[in-house]
């Protein structure tokens, strides 16, 4: 099977997945207990103001014919308009998922270039000073809850000294002050993916750095940069692509915490509050996008593996 065939399999399988998420989706929001129309009201809520939501909102149709409405809506595009601002949902789910992306690429290539060096020096040392110290470092970086890690620099860096805003998003795109809103929340995404990607990768290196192929190579003479760059580095990579693809897909609506702490309004954040709101199609357009996005990151990875790994796209072939 070529790299074609294989991309197009997986995307022929992921077709079946993603409708059934959106019936997911649909149903389980719709079948919540309280009623949409009321709870939009809050305490106000009046029996007439009620009804008439309940019929332009189609609430009062069989629940079939809702979703056929809704997931035609969807293949057009048109997720309708927030019952909370009123505006169409879709610029508003993609700009916020555009907000989430500028924080979390930037905090997962830091994470990354910060983590390989750490894995590769504590697998070719095994439980030296630097060992001790990165692993350490690793534990105390997956122990700190994210928001306290994000409450304290905060506090020093920003209430302290008075060198970085609290909160938001400030300036326009690659402006000073974006980039001086960008630091401590990407900080904070860095610290705890560091800690992830280094440990997996120190682990994969012992692993590799052990193989018979390592010693020979060594007994051929290369030197140890030689081995670790064309040998062990390139064999002991892809776990560490997996950990990137989990990053990446917690990036695409797992950053609530980190969102909320420093007010950044990503897509995250809007999931939040459209809940809090009750705003049952920006929910459902939140978690569509999300899910659409993860079945992209992980054909993306799997792609990755089949590339540095042909063995993998050639597996289903086997025995035919």
């Amino acid at each position: 099977m070529n790299m074609m065939d294989y991309v197009v399999s997986r995307v022929l399988q992921g077709i079946p997945l993603l409708f059934g998420i959106t019936i997911v989706i649909f149903v389980v929001l719709m079948v919540l207990p309280g009623d949409p129309a009321r709870l939009i009201q809050g305490e106000h809520a009046t029996p007439e103001m009620t009804a008439y939501l309940t019929e332009k909102w189609g609430l009062d149709q069989p629940l079939h014919i809702r979703y056929v409405r809704w997931l035609s809506g969807v293949l057009r595009l048109d997720f309708g308009r927030s019952l909370w601002t009123n505006r169409p949902i879709l610029p508003t789910v993609i700009s916020h998922l555009a907000n989430s992306l500028l924080l979390g690429i930037p905090a997962i290539i830091g994470g990354a270039l910060l983590a390989i060096p750490i894995g590769v020096i504590s697998a070719i040392k095994p439980n030296s000073k630097t060992d001790s110290l990165s692993r350490l470092a690793a534990l105390v970086g997956l122990s700190i809850p994210i928001f306290w890690t994000g409450l304290l620099m905060q506090l020093f860096f920003s209430v302290r000294l008075g060198v970085l805003p609290v909160s938001g998003m400030a300036g326009t795109l690659f402006s000073v002050e974006r980039i001086q809103s960008l630091i401590l929340p990407v900080v904070a995404v860095v610290i705890v993916g560091a800690a992830m990607d280094g440990r997996v990768l120190r682990s994969s290196m012992l692993e590799v750095i052990n193989k018979e192929f390592i010693l020979t190579a060594r007994a051929k003479g290369l030197s140890m940069r030689e081995v670790l760059r064309t040998h062990a580095l390139p064999n002991a990579i892809l776990p560490f692509f997996t950990m990137m693809g989990l990053h990446m897909r917690m990036v695409l609506g797992g950053l609530v915490v980190v969102e909320a702490v420093f007010a950044w309004p990503g897509i995250g954040l809007l999931f939040w509050q459209s809940v809090s709101n009750r705003d049952y199609p920006t929910v459902q357009a939140c978690a569509l996008v999300v899910a659409t996005g993860v079945f992209l990151v992980n054909l993306l990875v799997d792609i990755t593996y089949a590339y540095l790994d042909p063995r993998i796209r050639f597996a289903g072939t086997e025995g035919r």
